[in-house]
Protein backbone atom coordinates (compact mmCIF):
# COMPACT_ATOMS: atom_id res chain seq x y z
CA UNK A 1 0.00 0.00 0.00
CA UNK A 2 3.04 2.21 0.60
CA UNK A 3 4.61 1.49 -2.56
CA UNK A 4 1.14 2.51 -4.54
CA UNK A 5 0.96 5.15 -2.42
CA UNK A 6 4.22 6.99 -3.44
CA UNK A 7 3.84 5.33 -7.03
CA UNK A 8 0.54 7.22 -7.35
CA UNK A 9 2.06 10.56 -5.75
CA UNK A 10 5.32 10.59 -8.51
CA UNK A 11 2.99 9.66 -11.41
CA UNK A 12 1.13 12.85 -10.08
CA UNK A 13 3.94 14.79 -10.41
CA UNK A 14 5.09 13.61 -13.32
CA UNK A 15 1.38 13.05 -15.31
CA UNK A 16 1.37 16.94 -16.46
CA UNK A 17 4.54 16.66 -18.31
CA UNK A 18 3.70 12.49 -19.76
CA UNK A 19 -0.36 14.70 -20.70
CA UNK A 20 0.89 17.69 -21.79
CA UNK A 21 -1.07 19.74 -20.05
CA UNK A 22 -4.43 17.33 -20.56
CA UNK A 23 -5.81 16.70 -17.34
CA UNK A 24 -8.19 13.26 -18.45
CA UNK A 25 -4.92 12.13 -20.05
CA UNK A 26 -3.00 12.50 -16.66
CA UNK A 27 -5.77 11.36 -15.08
CA UNK A 28 -5.53 8.22 -17.16
CA UNK A 29 -1.62 7.80 -17.14
CA UNK A 30 -1.87 7.86 -13.26
CA UNK A 31 -4.87 5.12 -13.13
CA UNK A 32 -2.40 3.00 -15.59
CA UNK A 33 1.14 3.85 -13.57
CA UNK A 34 -1.33 2.67 -10.27
CA UNK A 35 -2.98 -0.41 -12.26
CA UNK A 36 0.35 -1.67 -13.51
CA UNK A 37 1.71 -2.00 -10.34
CA UNK A 38 -0.86 -3.39 -8.46
CA UNK A 39 -1.01 -6.66 -11.22
CA UNK A 40 2.84 -6.49 -11.55
CA UNK A 41 3.58 -10.36 -10.35
CA UNK A 42 6.97 -9.62 -8.76
CA UNK A 43 5.18 -7.18 -6.53
CA UNK A 44 2.71 -9.73 -5.83
CA UNK A 45 5.12 -12.29 -4.91
CA UNK A 46 7.07 -10.13 -3.50
CA UNK A 47 4.87 -8.44 -0.68
CA UNK A 48 3.66 -11.66 0.48
CA UNK A 49 7.77 -12.58 2.17
CA UNK A 50 9.62 -10.90 4.31
CA UNK A 51 12.01 -10.30 1.94
CA UNK A 52 13.93 -6.99 1.25
CA UNK A 53 12.66 -6.45 -2.43
CA UNK A 54 9.40 -4.42 -0.87
CA UNK A 55 10.96 -2.11 1.36
CA UNK A 56 13.76 -1.50 -0.70
CA UNK A 57 10.81 -0.51 -3.48
CA UNK A 58 9.64 1.56 -0.72
CA UNK A 59 13.26 3.15 -0.05
CA UNK A 60 13.44 3.99 -3.57
CA UNK A 61 9.89 5.63 -3.93
CA UNK A 62 10.41 7.49 -0.94
CA UNK A 63 13.93 8.85 -1.66
CA UNK A 64 12.17 9.85 -5.53
CA UNK A 65 9.93 11.51 -3.64
CA UNK A 66 12.38 13.78 -1.18
CA UNK A 67 14.27 14.26 -4.23
CA UNK A 68 11.85 15.41 -6.94
CA UNK A 69 10.14 17.81 -4.87
CA UNK A 70 9.40 21.11 -6.67
CA UNK A 71 11.52 23.37 -4.64
CA UNK A 72 14.54 21.85 -2.60
CA UNK A 73 14.61 22.07 0.85
CA UNK A 74 16.73 20.97 3.64
CA UNK A 75 14.50 18.63 5.58
CA UNK A 76 13.75 16.80 2.11
CA UNK A 77 17.07 16.41 1.91
CA UNK A 78 18.17 15.10 5.30
CA UNK A 79 15.16 12.52 5.28
CA UNK A 80 16.52 11.37 1.73
CA UNK A 81 19.82 10.79 3.04
CA UNK A 82 18.61 9.01 6.02
CA UNK A 83 16.63 7.01 3.75
CA UNK A 84 19.40 6.08 1.30
CA UNK A 85 21.54 5.46 4.21
CA UNK A 86 18.49 2.75 5.35
CA UNK A 87 18.23 1.63 1.55
CA UNK A 88 21.91 0.81 1.20
CA UNK A 89 21.46 -1.50 4.38
CA UNK A 90 18.44 -2.80 3.08
CA UNK A 91 19.84 -4.02 -0.22
CA UNK A 92 23.77 -2.84 -0.53
CA UNK A 93 23.43 -3.70 -4.61
CA UNK A 94 21.37 -0.41 -4.43
CA UNK A 95 24.57 1.59 -3.14
CA UNK A 96 25.43 2.91 -6.67
CA UNK A 97 21.56 4.69 -7.13
CA UNK A 98 22.10 6.04 -3.79
CA UNK A 99 25.44 7.64 -4.89
CA UNK A 100 23.79 8.28 -8.22
CA UNK A 101 20.62 10.07 -7.28
CA UNK A 102 22.61 13.14 -5.84
CA UNK A 103 24.54 13.50 -8.88
CA UNK A 104 21.25 13.74 -11.39
CA UNK A 105 19.89 16.61 -9.06
CA UNK A 106 22.48 18.62 -10.03
CA UNK A 107 20.36 18.82 -13.18
CA UNK A 108 17.70 20.02 -11.63
CA UNK A 109 18.86 22.30 -9.10
CA UNK A 110 20.95 25.66 -9.75
CA UNK A 111 24.85 24.77 -9.07
CA UNK A 112 24.86 26.75 -5.29
CA UNK A 113 22.12 24.60 -3.77
CA UNK A 114 22.79 21.27 -5.81
CA UNK A 115 26.14 20.90 -3.61
CA UNK A 116 24.66 21.44 -0.72
CA UNK A 117 21.69 19.59 -0.96
CA UNK A 118 23.84 16.53 -2.50
CA UNK A 119 26.77 17.18 0.02
CA UNK A 120 24.15 16.78 2.93
CA UNK A 121 22.85 13.60 1.28
CA UNK A 122 25.69 11.47 0.68
CA UNK A 123 27.06 12.58 4.63
CA UNK A 124 24.35 11.46 6.03
CA UNK A 125 23.78 8.61 3.94
CA UNK A 126 27.47 7.62 5.00
CA UNK A 127 26.75 7.95 8.60
CA UNK A 128 24.36 5.38 8.47
CA UNK A 129 25.89 2.99 6.31
CA UNK A 130 29.37 3.58 8.73
CA UNK A 131 27.31 3.14 11.67
CA UNK A 132 26.63 -0.33 10.70
CA UNK A 133 29.89 -1.08 9.36
CA UNK A 134 31.54 0.10 13.04
CA UNK A 135 28.86 -2.49 14.80
CA UNK A 136 29.86 -5.43 12.19
CA UNK A 137 33.05 -4.85 12.53
CA UNK A 138 32.85 -5.13 16.37
CA UNK A 139 30.71 -8.15 16.78
CA UNK A 140 31.42 -10.11 13.70
CA UNK A 141 35.63 -8.58 13.18
CA UNK A 142 34.98 -7.76 9.63
CA UNK A 143 34.35 -3.93 8.45
CA UNK A 144 31.20 -4.84 5.84
CA UNK A 145 27.91 -3.52 4.85
CA UNK A 146 26.03 -6.80 4.85
CA UNK A 147 26.96 -10.77 5.72
CA UNK A 148 24.09 -12.71 3.69
CA UNK A 149 26.15 -11.77 0.24
CA UNK A 150 27.49 -14.86 -0.40
CA UNK A 151 24.06 -16.92 0.81
CA UNK A 152 22.31 -14.45 -1.96
CA UNK A 153 24.63 -15.99 -4.53
CA UNK A 154 24.34 -19.28 -3.57
CA UNK A 155 20.49 -19.80 -3.45
CA UNK A 156 20.42 -17.85 -6.56
CA UNK A 157 22.60 -20.44 -8.80
CA UNK A 158 21.28 -23.77 -6.90
CA UNK A 159 18.68 -25.83 -8.40
CA UNK A 160 17.16 -26.36 -4.90
CA UNK A 161 15.65 -22.87 -4.82
CA UNK A 162 14.30 -22.93 -7.89
CA UNK A 163 10.69 -23.40 -6.71
CA UNK A 164 11.29 -20.55 -4.39
CA UNK A 165 12.26 -18.17 -6.98
CA UNK A 166 9.05 -19.55 -9.54
CA UNK A 167 6.73 -16.57 -9.36
CA UNK A 168 3.54 -18.56 -10.31
CA UNK A 169 4.35 -20.83 -7.75
CA UNK A 170 6.46 -18.93 -4.83
CA UNK A 171 6.73 -22.26 -2.46
CA UNK A 172 9.50 -23.70 -1.05
CA UNK A 173 10.52 -27.38 -1.72
CA UNK A 174 10.94 -29.58 1.77
CA UNK A 175 15.00 -29.61 0.82
CA UNK A 176 14.87 -26.04 1.12
CA UNK A 177 12.86 -25.71 4.17
CA UNK A 178 15.68 -28.56 5.70
CA UNK A 179 18.29 -26.22 4.42
CA UNK A 180 17.11 -23.11 5.64
CA UNK A 181 16.46 -24.52 9.03
CA UNK A 182 19.77 -26.03 9.55
CA UNK A 183 21.67 -23.12 7.77
CA UNK A 184 19.87 -19.90 10.05
CA UNK A 185 20.35 -22.71 13.02
CA UNK A 186 23.90 -22.87 12.42
CA UNK A 187 24.16 -26.53 11.77
CA UNK A 188 25.82 -25.68 8.53
CA UNK A 189 28.42 -23.37 7.42
CA UNK A 190 27.57 -20.62 5.41
CA UNK A 191 28.54 -21.24 1.70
Amino acid sequence: IGCLLLLGRLARRLAPTVAGGEPARAGRFVAAVLLGYGLYLPAISFAQFATSEIPALLQVLLLLTFVLHRTPSMPRTIAAGLVGGTLILTRPSLLPLVLLVPIALGLRWPKRQWLLHATVMLVLAGVVVCALVIRNWRQLGEATIATNSAYNLYIGNRALYAEDLNLFAPRATPELIEFRGQYFNGKLPAP
